[in-house]
């Protein structure tokens, strides 16, 4: 497995900075207008991986990145420098990782059996949510609102893969 997540580790660290260099796969817009959305994010809340429900008001004014996770998916070197940007810049980004199974059933896992697997394969210290969909028609609360261009100001492409 070592030789394996060394090599998915180099594809995904050129496949990076590919995107940076054309442009291509990334997508940002700014909000120069500062245009508030008509829902903001965060009066949103989720249920993390051991129950309980999170505002994301205690978010405010931090910067938010928000992550889909597989356990077995080919990007999942990302676990560890998702853990050190965490570490690195923990008081500016907080990171919130959404497992899910909807891309080809690489989380199989109950939601005990995925924070294991972060905590000791990848030292995960970052707040974990519940399993849950993040496509489709029952995609959960969060990822509605990340799809559905009415409740923000910012154009958003949710094909996923």
């Amino acid at each position: 497995m070592g030789t394996l997540k060394d090599i998915l580790k180099k594809f995904y660290r050129l496949r990076m900075k590919f995107s940076n260099h054309t442009g291509m796969g990334i997508s940002a817009e700014s909000n120069e207008k500062k245009i508030k959305a008509p829902v903001a994010f965060y009066k949103l809340e989720a249920q993390t991986n051991n129950g309980k429900r999170v505002s994301f008001e205690k978010f405010t004014n931090k910067k938010v990145l928000l992550v889909n996770l597989a356990i077995k998916c080919g990007f999942t070197p990302q676990y560890d420098e998702l853990q050190e940007l965490q570490q690195l810049h923990n008081v500016k980004i907080i990171i919130l990782g959404f497992p899910s199974n909807d891309f080809g059933s690489q989380e199989p896992g109950s939601d005990e059996d995925i924070a294991e697997i972060c905590k000791i394969n990848f030292g995960v210290t970052f707040q974990l949510f519940h399993k849950d969909h993040v496509k489709g028609v029952d995609k959960q609360p969060v990822y509605q609102w990340l799809c559905d261009a009415s409740k923000k100001f910012l154009r958003t492409s949710c094909s996923m893969f």
